[in-house]
């Protein structure tokens, strides 16, 4: 055997060691999606992505969420990052844009004034999400949410 046979074949051997390691680390890492609604994730689905969501007096308006939002990091290793807004209506217009001029596009989800996401969605800015409720509805069980609300909205 050469040296140079031998260099290689002790590259290839760190090069799956160190394989080995990284994989067994990931391994090690526990995901819980034990709590209500995460069920239905992959352990780890989204390890290492993270979505930005520019919200609004977060503490007054849904304090639930950046508690939910660690829970969902728990489960899929996914991360939500917070950023406030100082105007519910102007600063997800700035970052969507309009249908004339782009926004800065720096947010993955708003948190929106209702009186105003009328002008979002006429301005071609909303996604209308019936068809993903549609096709999701096994898991979301859309006739069970907000019964109420729901039926106001029809």
């Amino acid at each position: 055997v050469s040296l140079k046979q031998l260099e290689k074949a002790i590259c290839l051997l760190l090069t799956i060691s160190i394989q080995l390691i990284a994989h067994s680390i990931r391994a090690e890492k526990m995901y819980n999606c034990s709590l209500p609604g995460l069920g239905n994730f992959a352990p780890g689905l989204y390890e290492g992505e993270t979505v930005n969501y520019l919200s609004f007096v977060t503490g007054t308006s849904s304090p639930n969420l950046p508690v939910r939002a660690k829970e969902f990091e728990a489960c899929t290793g996914g991360r939500i990052a917070f950023s406030e807004a100082t105007n519910v209506w102007e600063d997800p217009i700035q970052d969507l844009g309009t249908k004339t001029s782009r926004g800065s596009e720096i947010y993955d989800g708003y948190f929106m004034s209702y009186s105003h996401f009328p002008e979002a969605s006429a301005l071609g800015l909303a996604e209308h999400l019936n068809s993903r409720i549609r096709d999701s509805n096994e898991i979301l069980k859309w006739e069970d949410i907000f019964p109420k609300v729901r039926v106001m909205g029809q």
